[in-house]
Formats: structure tokens, C-alpha cells, sequence
């Protein structure tokens, strides 16, 4: 009997050998049985979203110029699951036939600005950028003429990404496309993506167009604008106009002015960098001059500004050395004891963002749930806030729900109507991150987010993680935007996003069990 066992499973091998020469590799069922292109498609349109996006990443996957227009139509699917699948997938693929479905009316001219969007994203971050040309670079830049915001702002986003990773003559003609824009943008947050790209290798119009925005109205482009002066002037021409913005009124601008004197170590910097010590007062400000000038010297000295005038003036007056890598400030001892969850509340300008998706709904053996424990804590860190924080509170599933429009003060009688709004949150559902961080960045004036999460966003235009750090890092950047993030009894396999996301913006991630079994 062993022998026709054997024989039946060759020929079964064989059978799904010949399959896979067919169809390509890597196309098989829940039970492992093959499935083909034809299948695959089939699947791409099924009414159940977790069908679709399992179909649409393995088409992705596949080597079959066949695949890749059903990929492409994806991007407009109904579904943020599946959308996010096609747009992670597609900036694997090189071909020239994948660019030119992508400049096409399922993609950049498509009428929904979503899908120009998500085409733009993926041009912007296919093959790091370099395996764009002049035809692309030229539709990227004919989108900042959209009357759509966001389409404009992925556009100046994926050319900021195609000059850094493209050639010297790339950088350079979005340099001179993007300053003959600039002065047209009116959204403060598109001038300062603008103002990124083009500052790459400035040249002719667009040093021009960075050079104006040291005195734009608004924080963002002059922080923009200060991040890329050194990438153009040399340090003798760009540290006085730095040391000028160490002294601006935003605090952005003072950390993105103090983060490109990092990159323009000179005598002149250092005596910048110490003078401003001795006059500010932003603790955030504080600590990352610090860092710089412990990079400069690999002195230990703290926020006295003495020693560091003393060291600074004894320098030569040619002192230069080769730009520092990146610093993190680190951790303040003297901060706030207020906390939450055993995160430490260091800004005065928080806003607290709890996931009330189902998982936060499960009961542990005590009969309490997560969110009656999130309560508690809750209470803790309200109650110890100094009167003078400001803060507001956004529960969030598939939509956000913030308690004010705006920060308040964290007054006994705001505390107490924060948890009132809390008690009452009884929402249940998809846990939509990407639109809550929307809502928050929303007000001005908040400087830090506290997202707590179970770690795996759900529902909303974007909730794979792949794509959510990257996107949430643009959405920060220029306000300098600190994100913590706490993941409550979360799989172990997201908890290295979170931390990346957390430390690009200065922010920490936790990790907290609060079901007892």
C-alpha cells in the first residue's frame, strides 16, 4: 500500500509543480491548494474586504504584468484594508508598465483624490524614489496645481522623496518646479513640504523660494526652511540666519534650526548654540541644544550655559569638524511626576487619544474591563497635571470624538468633565487611528500626543503600520510634534513600529498588561 501512497502524492506534487510554473509562485489557498491569477482576480472583487486584500497582496507579490492593473484599481477600493494592501505592494514593483498604469486615470488622473493620493505615495517611495524619471517628476509636479489639499501634499512629498534618492539633475529640476509653486501655496503645512523638497539641492528658484521662507508668516515653512539651509549654503552664509531662528517664537523652528546647526558644526554655531542656552526656556529647546553641543565637543556638560560659552570661545576661529549624526536628547530628570500608565506627562499641551475598538471592551477575571482600568488611570494622570497644563481627551473607534475643539486647563472642573465624557464613551468598533491623529493635529497649539492603543489600527483610510509610520512622521514634522504611544496587551510583533514612530518625534512607546487571567 506504501507505494501508490507514494505514487499519489508525486503525482500530486507534480500537479501543483506544474501550477505554480503556470501561475507563479506563492499562489495557494487557506489549505494550501493552488489558486491562479484568474482566481486571484476573481478574489480581488469579493464582497468580504479581507478577501480582497489577501487577493490583492498576492497579486502584488506576483512577477506578472497581468496582476498589476487589478493592483492599480485597488487603490480606489472602498476599503482602507485593501486600498493600504495595493499601495503598500505596488512601490515593490519597478517596470515601466507599473508607472504608467500609476500615471494613469486609475492613478494620478483618477477623479477620486484619494487614489491621487495613494498613486502619488507609492511613485514617491518606488524604489526609494530613483526609479523615477522625467515623466513622473513632471505628473508629480503638475499635482501641485490640485484643488484637492492632500493631493497637493502627497505630491510634494513623494517629489521630496524622488530628490533625495534620485540623481543630482532630479533634485535640481524639482528644485526649480517647486519655487516657481511656492508662492502660490497658501496651506502653511503643503509650503513647508514644498520647501523640503526643493531645498534638497536648492538651486536658482527654489534657493530663492527657501531663502523667502525664513520670514513666512507661519512656523511650519520657516522651520521647513531652516532644515534646509544646509543642504545648499555653505556654513559661513547659513549659520547666521540659523542663529537668528534659534531666537524665533515657535518653538519648532528654534528645534529645526538647533537640529541644522547639528549639521554645520562651526566656532560661529557653537557660540550660537551657547548664547541661546542662557536665554531659553522651552525644556525641549533646552535639551536638544544640549545634545548638539555634546555632539560637537563629547562634552558631558548639562543646561548651564557657562561652560559651554567657555568652551565655545576657546575654540579656533577656523574650527569646523564633519556634521554630527543625529542626536536624542536624553530622558529630563526634573520632569513632570504626573504619568500615565507609568509614561511620564512631560508637555503642557497634551492631547490623550484612547482606542475604544473591541478588544478594549474584553472583560478580564475580575469582571473589568480594559477600559474601566484605562479609567483609573486616567483619573491619576488628570488629577496630578499642573493647573497651568493644557489638555484635551479623544476617545476614538471608527471616528474620532473629541471632548473641547481646543486644549483647556487642566482645572478641577475640566478634569472631572474629561472623565464624566470618558465614563460615557461607549462607542465600540474599528479602532481608527489615523483619523484621530487628524482631528488632534487640528489644534495649534497641542505640541504632544498620547496615543493609547492595542496596537493594531483598524478601519479609517490608513491602518497598515507600514504606511502609517511614514505618513504620521510628514504629518509631525515640521511642528515638531512629540508622539508616545502606550500599547495595552498588545502582539509583540507591532511593538517595533510603534517604537520607531515614537523615537522619530522624540517619543517614547510602552508596553502595559491590564487583564488579569
Amino acid at each position: 500500500m506504501l507505494l501508490p501512497i507514494r505514487i499519489a502524492g508525486l503525482i500530486a506534487l507534480c500537479l501543483v509543480t506544474s501550477s505554480a510554473r503556470l501561475h507563479g509562485p506563492g499562489r495557494t489557498g487557506e489549505r494550501g491548494d493552488p489558486i491562479s491569477l484568474e482566481q486571484l482576480i476573481v478574489r480581488s472583487r469579493d464582497g468580504n474586504k479581507w478577501v480582497r486584500k489577501r487577493a490583492i497582496e498576492r497579486l502584488a507579490a506576483l512577477d506578472d504584468p497581468r496582476a498589476w492593473p487589478v493592483v492599480v484599481a485597488a487603490l480606489g477600493d472602498r476599503s482602507g484594508e485593501v486600498a493600504d494592501a495595493a499601495q503598500w505592494g505596488l512601490a515593490e514593483l519597478g517596470p515601466g508598465e507599473v508607472r504608467a498604469s500609476l500615471l494613469g486615470r486609475q492613478g494620478l488622473r483618477s477623479r477620486d483624490p484619494w487614489v491621487r493620493c495613494r498613486a502619488a505615495e507609492v511613485l514617491g517611495r518606488m524604489q526609494g524614489g530613483s526609479a523615477c524619471g522625467d515623466q513622473e517628476v513632471e505628473a508629480l509636479a503638475g499635482l501641485l496645481r490640485d484643488r484637492d489639499a492632500e493631493t497637493r501634499r502627497m505630491a510634494a512629498f513623494a517629489l521630496e522623496r524622488i530628490a533625495r534618492e534620485g540623481g543630482e539633475g532630479v533634485s535640481e529640476r524639482i528644485s526649480e518646479a517647486l519655487g516657481g509653486r511656492l508662492g502660490k501655496e497658501r496651506e502653511p503645512e503643503i509650503r513647508a513640504r514644498m520647501l523640503a523638497a526643493a531645498g534638497v539641492r536648492a538651486t536658482g528658484r527654489g534657493a530663492k523660494a527657501v531663502l523667502d521662507a525664513l520670514d513666512d508668516r507661519e512656523p511650519s515653512p520657516r522651520a521647513a526652511a531652516a532644515g534646509a539651509l544646509p543642504s545648499f549654503l555653505e556654513p559661513a552664509r547659513s549659520v547666521p540666519h540659523l542663529a537668528d531662528l534659534l531666537g524665533d517664537e515657535a518653538v519648532a523652528v528654534r528645534l529645526h534650526a538647533a537640529d541644522a546647526l547639528r549639521r554645520t558644526p562651526t566656532r560661529d554655531a557653537a557660540l550660537a548654540l551657547a548664547a541661546r542656552l542662557a536665554v531659553e526656556s522651552e525644556p525641549r529647546v533646552l535639551d536638544a541644544i544640549v545634545a548638539v553641543l555634546r555632539a560637537y565637543s563629547g562634552l558631558r556638560h548639562r543646561r548651564d550655559p557657562r561652560p559651554w560659552r567657555d568652551w565655545a570661545e576657546s575654540l579656533p576661529e577656523d574650527w569646523e569638524v564633519p556634521p554630527v549624526p543625529a542626536v536624542e536628547p536624553e530622558p529630563r530628570k526634573d520632569a513632570s511626576v504626573a504619568g500615565f500608565l507609568g509614561l511620564p506627562i512631560e508637555s503642557a499641551h497634551v492631547s490623550f487619544l484612547i482606542d475604544l475598538s473591541g478588544s478594549m471592551w474584553t472583560r478580564g477575571a475580575d469582571g473589568r474591563t480594559r477600559k474601566d482600568r484605562v479609567r483609573d488611570a486616567l483619573e491619576a494622570a488628570l488629577g496630578s497635571l499642573p493647573k497651568e497644563t493644557r489638555f484635551n481627551l479623544i476617545p476614538y473607534t471608527e471616528r474620532p470624538h473629541p471632548l473641547w475643539k481646543s486644549l483647556k486647563r487642566a482645572s478641577g472642573g475640566n478634569v472631572r468633565e474629561a472623565l464624566r465624557f470618558f465614563d460615557h464613551a461607549g462607542d465600540q468598533g474599528t479602532g481608527n487611528v489615523w483619523d484621530a491623529v487628524l482631528v488632534a493635529l487640528e489644534d495649534p497649539e497641542v505640541d504632544t500626543l498620547i496615543l493609547l492603543t492595542d496596537g493594531a489600527p483598524t478601519g479609517g483610510r490608513h491602518n497598515r503600520m507600514e504606511l502609517l509610520v511614514p505618513l504620521l512622521l510628514e504629518r509631525v514634522e515640521f511642528r515638531s510634534i512629540v508622539l508616545h504611544s502606550i500599547l495595552v496587551d498588545s502582539p509583540r510583533r507591532l511593538k517595533a513600529s510603534w517604537d520607531e514612530l515614537a523615537r522619530a518625534t522624540g517619543g517614547r512607546s510602552i508596553a502595559v498588561e491590564l487583564l488579569t487571567e
